[in-house]
C-alpha cells in the first residue's frame, strides 16, 4: 500500500535535510530551500502525530471514556482514573502535538523566504496551518486552555508561552482551517504521492467539528445563544463536505476496516493517520501501528504480531454493559456488534475460548475468559511483524462521523426535523446492509416523535457503536449536554451505568448463561468534575515553563 514518507527531522537551528548535498555547517537556510526539503519538512510533521501522538502515547483519549477499561500495561492509569501531571503518556501526548505545531510553524516561517513558486507556497502554507490547526483542536479538548504559539520554538525562545482562553484557542483553529481549505486538493485530485496529507475535504469536516465542539462549550457554559451561532457554521460546514461529491459511505462495514483494503477506505476516511509495517525496525519505533496488539486478546493467533502465533497483547477491553447495550434491543444482531466485537475465537491451543455474551451449546469444549468481557475486533493484522508494527491506519475523521455531526446539529437548532432523522438514518442503512451478503432489519430507522433532548441521547448512542475505538468516546462524552443540563459524561457515570449490576459477568457451566454483573467497578466511577480534562503534564510543562502556574482542576 502506498503511503507517504516519514522522515525524522528537527526543527530547531540545526534542521536537517535528506538532500543528498553535504554542507560543512548545517542552518536553516541551507536545508529548507527547495520543494525536496520542503517536503520532508512537511512529511516530518506527520511523522510525528504517527509516532508521537497516535502510537506511543494514545491512551489519555482512547481509554478515558466509559466503553474501555484496561487490563495490563502501563496505560491501565488511564481507564482506571488514577493517571496524574507526572503519567508520562500524558507529556508524551503533550509534547507530541506542540512538537507537530512547532514543525508547523517553523514551515509557516520559513516559507516565504524561498525560490519556490508562489502556488507552492500557497498551497504549503495551507497544509502546516491545517497540522496546526488539526494539533490545537486536540490540546483544547484534552487540556483545555493551553498555550497558544504561533511562531518557532528556538534554542533561546518561545518555551515561557502563559495560557490563553479555551475562546482564544478555538478561534486561531477556525482562523487556520479557513485558511487551510482554500488552496488542499480536493481529495480525488490529490497527486498519488501525497496520498494520506491533508485535504480540503479534510479541512471542511475540521471545521464542523471544531464548531461543534464550541458549540458544546458554550452551550454548557450557559450561552445558548452563541452556542446556535456555531451549530450554524458547523452544519454549514458538514453540508461542504457531503455536497462535495468526494466522499461515500463503504457499505460493507466489513470492507471497511479490512487492512487488505484499506485505501479504498479513503472513500469514507476525510483525515487519517498512515501506518505501515515496518522490516526495518521493530516495536514503538516503527512506522506501524499498535491497534491490532493492544486491543486483541493474547489467546487469539493470527491478527496482531505478538509472539509466534501473532496475538495480541489484550491491553484493554470493552465494557460488558457496552456490549450489552450494542447487541440487544434496537441493536440486537445489528452486524457492526458481530464486525467489531471479538466474544469466541479458537485459541492458541486449538480450543474454543468465550466471553460475555458469547453463546455456548451444552458439552461444547471451552475455556471461559478472564475476565469475562469482550475484545475489539475492529483492528486486524496477521501480518504483522510485531505487537506493535501492523499496517492499521488510524482513522482520525470519517464521513460517517460528519453525516452524524449533520444530524445532532440540526437537531440542535431546529429540533429532530425530517433532514436530522433522514442522515441519521443513513448510518442505520449501512448497518443494516450487514456484509453486503445479507441485508438485516436491524437496527431499525428512527421515523418520529422524539423531543430534541431524546434526538440527542440517540446520536451519543449511534456515535458510541459506529465510532467505538476511533478515540471519540471521551470527547463526545464531555462536550455533549445531558438530559439534566450537565455534561454526557456525568450524567453516564452518575445516571446511567449505575443501572446496570456492578462486576463482571460470570459464565454459569451448568445453565450455560452468563449471570452476575455488567462492569469493570473501577473504571466507571462516580463522576469528578477533573475526569473532563487531562492535567497539564508537571515534568514537561510547568516546572520548566514558569509562565503556567495553573494546574487544571482536581489535579
Amino acid at each position: 500500500m502506498k503511503k507517504y514518507l516519514l522522515y525524522l527531522v528537527l526543527f530547531f537551528i540545526g534542521s536537517c535535510s535528506v538532500k543528498e548535498v553535504l554542507y560543512d555547517t548545517l542552518t536553516t537556510e541551507n536545508s529548507f530551500s527547495t520543494k525536496d526539503d520542503v517536503t520532508s519538512f512537511i512529511n516530518g510533521t506527520y511523522a510525528t502525530f504517527n509516532i508521537n501522538c497516535f502510537k506511543s502515547n494514545y491512551a489519555p483519549f482512547f481509554a478515558t471514556g466509559d466503553d474501555i477499561f484496561g487490563t495490563t500495561g502501563g496505560n491501565l492509569i488511564y481507564p482506571n482514573r488514577t493517571h496524574n501531571p507526572t503519567s508520562a503518556p500524558t507529556a508524551g501526548l503533550w509534547n507530541g502535538f506542540y512538537k507537530a505545531i512547532n514543525q508547523a510553524n517553523f514551515i509557516l516561517s520559513r516559507i516565504d523566504s524561498t525560490d519556490i513558486d508562489s502556488l507552492f507556497k500557497v498551497r504549503t502554507k495551507c497544509e502546516a496551518k491545517f497540522l496546526r490547526a488539526f494539533s490545537y483542536f486536540y490540546l483544547v479538548r484534552t487540556w483545555g486552555a493551553v498555550p497558544l504559539k504561533l511562531t518557532p520554538t528556538t534554542s533561546t525562545e518561545g518555551f515561557k508561552s502563559p495560557r490563553v482562553s479555551v475562546d482564544s484557542v478555538y478561534q486561531q483553529i477556525f482562523a487556520d482551517l479557513l485558511d487551510a481549505k482554500v488552496s488542499l486538493y480536493r481529495r480525488t485530485a490529490q497527486p498519488a504521492a501525497e496520498f494520506n496529507r491533508a485535504t480540503k475535504g479534510a479541512a471542511f469536516g475540521y471545521l464542523a467539528k471544531a464548531y461543534q465542539a464550541y458549540g458544546n462549550y458554550l452551550d454548557l457554559k450557559g450561552d445558548a445563544a452563541g452556542a446556535l451561532t456555531y451549530y450554524q457554521l458547523s452544519e454549514n460546514y458538514c453540508d461542504s463536505v457531503l455536497l462535495s461529491g468526494q466522499y461515500n459511505l463503504v457499505q460493507n462495514v466489513k470492507d471497511l476496516f479490512d487492512v487488505a483494503k484499506e485505501r479504498d477506505a479513503y472513500n469514507e476516511v476525510l483525515f487519517g493517520i498512515a501506518y505501515m509495517r515496518d522490516a526495518q525496525v521493530a516495536n514503538t519505533p516503527s512506522l506501524g501501528s499498535q491497534l491490532p496488539g493492544f486491543f486483541l486478546p493474547n489467546s487469539m493467533p493470527n491478527v496482531a504480531g505478538n509472539g509466534v502465533n501473532k496475538t495480541g497483547v489484550a491491553n484493554f477491553r470493552l465494557q460488558p454493559w457496552f456490549v450489552d447495550k450494542y447487541t440487544s434491543g434496537d441493536y440486537a444482531k445489528d452486524y457492526r456488534g458481530e464486525r467489531f466485537f471479538a466474544s469466541s475465537w479458537t485459541n492458541t491451543s486449538g480450543r474454543r475460548q468465550i466471553t460475555f455474551p458469547a453463546p455456548v451449546a451444552v458439552g461444547t469444549n471451552i475455556i471461559e475468559g478472564a475476565p469475562s468481557s469482550p475484545y475489539l475486533f475492529k483492528y486486524v493484522d496477521g501480518q504483522s511483524f510485531d505487537s506493535q508494527n501492523a499496517e492499521n491506519d488510524f482513522f482520525a475523521l470519517r464521513l460517517a462521523d460528519i453525516i452524524l455531526t449533520k444530524a445532532e446539529m440540526e437537531n440542535e437548532i431546529n429540533g429532530p426535523t425530517a433532514s436530522a432523522y433522514t442522515e441519521f438514518n443513513k448510518i442505520r442503512a449501512r448497518a443494516r446492509a450487514a456484509d453486503g451478503i445479507t441485508s438485516r432489519t436491524t437496527p431499525p430507522n428512527l421515523t418520529s416523535g422524539l423531543t430534541k433532548e431524546q434526538f440527542r441521547a440517540a446520536i451519543v448512542n449511534e456515535r458510541a457503536i459506529e465510532l467505538v475505538g476511533e478515540g471519540v468516546r471521551w470527547f463526545d462524552l464531555c462536550r455533549m449536554k445531558s438530559p439534566s443540563g450537565t455534561t454526557m459524561f456525568e450524567y453516564q457515570l452518575n445516571t446511567v451505568i449505575p443501572t446496570y449490576p456492578a462486576g463482571y459477568p460470570v459464565f454459569d457451566t451448568l445453565t450455560k448463561t452468563w449471570k452476575g454483573g455488567r462492569t469493570d467497578s473501577v473504571s466507571v466511577p462516580k463522576f469528578q468534575q477533573k475526569f473532563l480534562l487531562m492535567p497539564i503534564p508537571q515534568n514537561a510543562e510547568i516546572v520548566l515553563n514558569s509562565s503556567i502556574n495553573s494546574q487544571n482542576p482536581g489535579y
